[in-house]
This record gives C-alpha cells, sequence and structure tokens, in this order.
C-alpha cells in the first residue's frame, strides 16, 4: 500500500497484490491447522496462553510504530534514488527482513511486530479468541503505512525532489533531511534496545543489530546513518570534511531527542508490562554489585571505539573509481559491531554502546526514582557513561587522522609487473599496489 501511495505500484496492481498476499495467508494458516490438527494438544500448547494478551491501546501503538518504520525503510531502499544511483539496490530484503527480527524480539511478549495485516489475519484464524483483536490490529498496521509513507513523503522532499536528477549526486540533501533520517533511525534503534530489555529478551544484541542495520540502509545515503552521538563525534573530528561541527552538534541534538522519546515511550510500556514489578538502574544490578563504574564503562568505551573505527571506515573513506556496484555490506559491517559489543558485555555493561541509548535508559529510569539524590546519582552515571562512550569516538578520530597522515608505500616491483602487462589502471584503482 505505501508503494502505491507513493506511485511505484499502479492501484489495480496494488489490490492485486494485496489479495494473493491474503490468499496465500489464509492458505498457510489453514496448512497450519492440518499440520498440528486443529483439536491437538500441540496446537493447543503453540496458540493458546492462560491469559491471551488483547492488544491494549499502548500495543497497538507499538505496532503501528515498528509497521510504520518497516514501510518507512522499505520506501527509502526501494524507492530513494540515492540508494539506487547506478543500479537496483539489493539491500531492501536485508532492511525488511532483519527489520522483523528486531521487532519481533522487541514485542516477543505480546505476539507482537506481525506489521502485516496478511500474517495478523491468517493468525486470527488459528489463534483462540483471534477475531478479538485482529481486526484493530491491521487497522493499526494499515495506519502505520500511511505514517511510515507520509515520513517518506516529507524526507524525499527535502532530499531529492528539490534538485534535478543529473545534478543529485552535487546536491547535498537538506539539513533538514538528515536529522530527520537521524531522528527516526536513533528512535527505532533506542526502542528496539529498551523493549528488549524490559522484557528481559536474550537476543537484545541481535535484536538491536537487526534495528540498525535496516536503518543504514534507510537512510545512510542521507544522513549517514550515524544514530549515535559517539560515532558523530567521531566523523566531526576525524578531518574528512564529511560533517561539519553545526551539523554534528545538530545531530547530537536529534540523536538525544530521540533517545529520549524512545525511553520515555519504554518507561511506560515497563510500568504496564509483564515484569512491572522489576526495577531497572542504569546498569543491570550485577554490574553495580560486580564491577565498579569505571570497569563498565572502560568495556563500552572499547566497543563504542571499534563501532565508530568500523562506521568511519564504511561512511567516510570514497570507493576506488574500479567498483562499479554499490558495496552492500556497509550495514551488515556496523550492525554486528554492535551485535558482537552486545554480546561480549551485554550481561557486564549492558551493551548500550551509544550515549543515545544511554540517555533512553536514563529515561526509563527517572519513571523509579523517588528523591532528589537518586535522580542526581542516575544523572552522574549516565554522564559517567556517555563520556566514557565519547571518549571512545574521540580516540577513533585521534586514529583515523593520524593513519591518513601516514605516507603510502608502493610496491614498485609489482608496479612493473602490472604496467608489463598493460593492467596499470586498473591495478592502481584497484588498491593492489600498495603495501
Amino acid at each position: 500500500m505505501a508503494l502505491s501511495l507513493l506511485g511505484v505500484i499502479p492501484g489495480h496492481r496494488c489490490l492485486g497484490f494485496c489479495l494473493t498476499q491474503f490468499i496465500a495467508a489464509l492458505c498457510a494458516s489453514a496448512l497450519l491447522k492440518g499440520l498440528c490438527g486443529v483439536g491437538g494438544s500441540a496446537f493447543r500448547s503453540a496458540m493458546e496462553v492462560d491469559d491471551p494478551p488483547l492488544p491494549g491501546s499502548l500495543l497497538m501503538f507499538l505496532e503501528l510504530l515498528y509497521t510504520a518504520v518497516l514501510c518507512f525503510a522499505a520506501s527509502c531502499c526501494l524507492v530513494l534514488k540515492r540508494n539506487n544511483p547506478k543500479e537496483k539496490s539489493q539491500s531492501f530484503g536485508l532492511a525488511i527482513g532483519l527489520l522483523y527480527v528486531a521487532g519481533g524480539h522487541a514485542l516477543h511478549l505480546e505476539r507482537g511486530a506481525t506489521m502485516n495485516p496478511a500474517i495478523t489475519l491468517a493468525v486470527a484464524t488459528v489463534a483462540p479468541g483471534g477475531w478479538h483483536w485482529a481486526l484493530p490490529w491491521a487497522l493499526a498496521e494499515f495506519l502505520g503505512a500511511l505514517l511510515g509513507t507520509y515520513l517518506f513523503a516529507v524526507l524525499r522532499a527535502n532530499a531529492e525532489d528539490f534538485c534535478q536528477e543529473e545534478f543529485l549526486e552535487l546536491c547535498a540533501p537538506r539539513r533538514s533531511a538528515r536529522l530527520l533520517g537521524e531522528l527516526i533511525g536513533t528512535f527505532t534503534y533506542v526502542l528496539t534496545f529498551g523493549l528488549n530489555a524490559v522484557s528481559l529478551s536474550e537476543a537484545t544484541a541481535w535484536s538491536c543489530a537487526g534495528a540498525l542495520i535496516s536503518m543504514i540502509y534507510a537512510v545512510g545515503k542521507i544522513s549517514g546513518g550515524h544514530f549515535n552521538p559517539a560515532v558523530t563525534l567521531a566523523v566531526v573530528l576525524s578531518g574528512r570534511s564529511v560533517c561539519s561541527v553545526a551539523d554534528g552538534l545538530a545531530y547530537a541534538a536529534v540523536q538525544v531527542c530521540g533517545g529520549l522519546a524512545a525511553g520515555l515511550l519504554v518507561a511506560v510500556y515497563h510500568m504496564n508490562g509483564p515484569y512491572f514489578f522489576l526495577s531497572f538502574t542504569p546498569l543491570p544490578a550485577k554490574a553495580w554489585r560486580d564491577y565498579s563504574v569505571v570497569q563498565v564503562g572502560l568495556a563500552e568505551g572499547v566497543f563504542t571505539f571499534v563501532l565508530a573505527y568500523v562506521a568511519l571506515a564504511c561512511s567516510t573513506v570514497a570507493m576506488p573509481k574500479a567498483h562499479k556496484r554499490q558495496n552492500l555490506f556497509f550495514g551488515l559491517a556496523e550492525g554486528f559491531c554492535v551485535m558482537t559489543g552486545g554480546c561480549a558485555v551485554g550481561t557486564f555493561s549492558g551493551g548500550m554502546l551509544n550515549p543515545a541509548v544511554a540517555v533512553g535508559v536514563w529515561m526509563l529510569n527517572v519513571a523509579e526514582i523517588h528523591s532528589i539524590q537518586e535522580a542526581g546519582n542516575g544523572l552522574c552515571t549516565l554522564l559517567k557513561f556517555s563520556t566514557l562512550q565519547c571518549t571512545g569516538g574521540l580516540i577513533e578520530a585521534c586514529w583515523q587522522r593520524w593513519s591518513s597522515a601516514l605516507p603510502i608505500r608502493v610496491n614498485t616491483a609489482r608496479l612493473r609487473c602490472w604496467s608489463a602487462e598493460g593492467n596499470l589502471n586498473h591495478s592502481t584503482d584497484e588498491g593492489h599496489l600498495y603495501n
């Protein structure tokens, strides 16, 4: 529906696609009934719970948000000319699929994040009492598609529509488009982290990596895909003239606002969620007891440095001229840094690696504060975390400046070899001559 509203798919074809999808979903639900047995114990144990979670307004709102982000990301990957300069980008499959991973784990306790009315109605045909919540849930998903389409239209108007297509590479996106991309990406990432945390998910790192990869593929060619004040700091101070100081300050402000908004929404979810009786601090309770703030902060700083290093290497280095195809691995590289850090130090420090996430977690903690002293302690911990994470980004910026100043040594023996074969131009372009 989103692509039809944008004029990419004709209306009659959109109706045909929707009808086919609904029929396929109903066939899948019928096959599920046939495999499990309508009255069999396997079917009942898979679909029944003691208290079926009827979709309240909060859960419907979260479903609406994730559906909006899904439609926004799909539209960015498929429609934006910046994402498809010479050939159709193949990253849309990763962006869409990994966003399902992010939302599925974030709302795994509530049967949420189907993000597809066809799946919703198919589940309703096999789940006990499914029709009580299926229609409102599908309505929320359609509204999410409208919201995602509107956000994309605003982004495209300030990123591409003001410039002719033949001059698109010479026209930088307007700051409003870049800030909108950073806001949506940071909000999605922090929201995913927070929902996984308060749901005690064991797949927080993988879910957050999926959200980050999806957002990088969606708006990475618009804003750079930072979604992290520490990464923005590294990019600004790297000396590569990719992001000015004014843009960096604007990016950081928008990222903090996205973290605050996501943290507030997670706090509301936690107060009404299944683990409302648990208290969440800026660090896991075990980390407070077993490790000092300095130890936990060093873990955050080291992996933030790794994340900033990969982000700068992927987004601020010009591709060799011999590369005629798009590099589709930059999003995966950054996302798997988050997953690596989350798996390595998730139980140790929380695996935030992002001051915006720290701000969101602090907002979650604010809801549990009972005194001014507790508020001060929480703010002090937030500042310590953010400082150490930004220090990781600062060290990476210094490393980039130092490494860029190093002289490049040319392998003269290989140069003569390639020159004799008549392949000198290709070898220099592809970087084979450098040690």
